[in-house]
């Protein structure tokens, strides 16, 4: 989502991807991301104290709420203070599994980051449905619908808006269906 932002809004195209996500991927072979908090944890680094995953219970569309909170400053400043040393860490362990996985790691970092940018973009999205209940307890619900039609879905900002990128016309047809469209 942040390749995409810089993308679309800055004309920012990222070259050379380190997605600790991705990176996690590779080390565990697990196909899941994992959170940061996972991945950091799983390298030995403290996790970050301040996230606060219940925040979205009272408010699905936390990261949507303007102006940023003093909360939402510290939980975004104590996730990037620990990602140089994740990725440091990432790299380290991958350089001795030899360069086949340091180079899958890599690749799969840039096809990542190219994902969202390469997909259409539906904009004006409403649910038309109750909000939790298209999103689901933990996000259940909204992540059933992406794997059901290869599309991502996410919340645009305070109005409701939100965004379908999506591959193909009938895949953005059963996202739109399951919002109530």
């Amino acid at each position: 989502m942040d390749s995409d932002a810089l993308y679309h809004q800055l004309g920012i195209t990222l070259q050379s991807v380190h997605d600790t996500s991705c990176f996690h991927k590779v080390i565990t072979r697990q196909e899941s991301p994992a959170s940061l908090n996972k991945a950091l944890v799983a390298h030995g680094i403290e996790a970050n104290q301040t996230r606060d995953s219940s925040v979205y219970k009272s408010n699905p569309r936390f990261w949507a709420t303007r102006p940023l909170t003093a909360k939402m400053k510290a939980w975004a400043s104590s996730d990037v203070d620990k990602l140089l040393e994740l990725a440091t860490k990432q790299v380290s362990i991958l350089t001795t599994k030899g360069k086949t996985q340091l180079q899958n790691a890599f690749n799969l970092s840039i096809r990542s980051a190219r994902l969202l940018r390469d997909m259409q973009l539906e904009r004006y999205c409403y649910c038309k449905i109750p909000e939790r209940q298209f999103i689901g307890a933990g996000g259940s619900n909204i992540r059933s619908v992406e794997k059901r039609t290869g599309t991502y879905i996410r919340s645009r900002s305070t109005d409701k808006e939100w965004l379908i990128y999506y591959d193909s016309n009938h895949g953005l047809s059963m996202a739109k269906k399951a919002m109530g469209y």
